[in-house]
């Protein structure tokens, strides 16, 4: 019994454990909604920031409407939010700014309308 202490105690380490590796959380996250504020499933995101030309991120909304990205803070966007079927909506300066502890992610919510004709039944 005193053996099995013995190497036990002898592997050991006098380190505290390393913390796990966990991603950080999106610096934002964007939900397309539509008019009645229901999410819209598959969606193009796209957002650019608005003093580097040539940079873009683009995503497409999950099955509740989110789409999450990962952008440097401190920096001025614009989203973009379009589907064929919906007017294509845009949204300019975005200001993604430091996290803070409690609310790391931006959110912002785009209301989409559809394009096109519409039908009214009385």
């Amino acid at each position: 019994m005193l053996s099995l202490l013995a190497v036990l105690l002898l592997q050991a380490s006098p380190e505290p454990c390393a913390p796990s590796s966990r991603s950080e959380p999106p610096s934002l996250v964007v939900q397309a909604v539509d008019s009645t504020w229901l999410p819209i499933p598959g969606m193009r995101v796209t957002v650019t920031p608005t003093k580097v030309a040539g940079t873009r991120w683009a995503g497409t909304t999950n099955g509740v409407g989110f789409a999450e990205f990962r952008l440097p803070r401190d920096a001025t966007y614009s989203i973009e939010v379009e589907s064929p079927g919906f007017k294509r909506r845009r949204i300019e300066s975005v200001i993604i700014g430091p996290p803070f502890e409690s609310t790391p992610t931006a959110y912002v919510q785009v209301q989409l309308q559809v394009d096109g004709p519409t039908v009214t039944v009385e």
